[in-house]
């Protein structure tokens, strides 16, 4: 397999989408988000449609971190189960959780209608499909099933005589869903277009987030835009900024570990012809596969 780095996929494949690109902060704002990827912009849907003047700021270019290079897999399962996070929190809270993170897939869902629409299929809901590859995971993936079931989920455990069907060599697995498959870089950027335009949101590149300071109840703002620094009052301020924090708040991310992911883009492998699955392999390190949207 022939590796590629530095160019990245989703910018590369998308139709181009313009974006109203402000040069200066404007006076007033309510709110400073500082980061312009899937966190940062769903914030700013959320909180320009809700009525607040919200100014988006963005260190690069929009949608240039993680959101240009993740695979656009929208799932309700975690790398914990119910069954396994039940034995941690509780089943109560195991199942909010999971009603919360449904929720929050029905709510994407709800979001691309109200898009800006382009004529690349960047959104669909899709069912997934969690394999068990290692023989020793069948209990877990089983016993994962009935839970879900017993709580009311529509799902069902898959053989591995219907795995093959699909073109999958795998002991066993959990159909689940409605999950969605999009395009990150994609949905972002349709999601800001429509908010600029409909809800006053304000965007601006080019802007380094330096420091906030709460001074007499007030959040002040040193920002470097242009080489100039300058100082902003903002009732509340949204820090999205992914695997890249603000200088400011790395001291409190000194115990966390990070992990490197990879994606790699090949041509479709044929499954089944009605279905466009999600897969997800549990074993660790997992897996996740799925078919890309993008149609000539």
């Amino acid at each position: 397999m022939k590796l590629h780095t530095g160019n990245l996929y989703w910018p590369a494949n998308t139709e181009p989408i313009s974006l109203k690109i402000d040069n200066n902060i404007r006076e007033k704002s309510d709110i400073l988000v500082v980061g312009s990827g899937m966190s940062g912009a769903l914030a700013s849907y959320e909180l320009s449609k809700n009525g607040y003047k919200v100014t988006l700021i963005e260190q690069n270019r929009i949608a240039s971190g993680s959101t240009s290079a993740n695979t656009g897999l929208i799932q309700y399962m975690s790398d914990q189960g119910v069954k396994k996070f039940s034995e941690q929190i509780g089943i109560e809270n195991a199942v909010k959780f999971y009603n919360q993170s449904k929720e929050a897939v029905s709510d994407l869902s709800a979001i691309e209608n109200d898009l800006f629409v382009i004529n690349q299929k960047n959104f669909k809901k899709s069912d997934s499909l969690i394999l068990a590859t290692d023989k020793k995971k069948i209990d877990d993936v089983k016993d994962e099933t009935k839970l879900q079931k017993e709580i009311g989920y529509d799902v069902n455990y898959v053989d591995r005589q219907e795995l093959e069907s699909y073109n999958i060599s795998a002991y066993g697995g959990l159909k689940c869903g409605p999950d969605i498959n999009l395009n990150p870089y994609d949905f972002v950027l349709r999601l800001l277009k429509t908010f600029c335009e409909n809800y006053d949101l304000q965007i601006v590149e080019g802007v380094r987030f330096i420091e906030a300071i709460n001074k007499n109840g007030e959040n002040i703002v040193s920002l470097e835009i242009a080489g100039e620094i300058i100082k902003k009052s903002y009732k509340k301020i949204i820090i999205a900024c992914g695997y890249n924090p603000p200088h400011q708040f790395q001291k409190n991310l000194q115990k966390v570990e990070m992990y490197k992911t990879y994606v790699a883009v090949s041509q479709s492998i044929k499954i089944k012809d009605e279905e466009d699955l999600l897969i997800w392999e549990v074993k660790d390190a997992y897996t996740y596969l799925k078919k890309h949207l993008i149609v000539d």
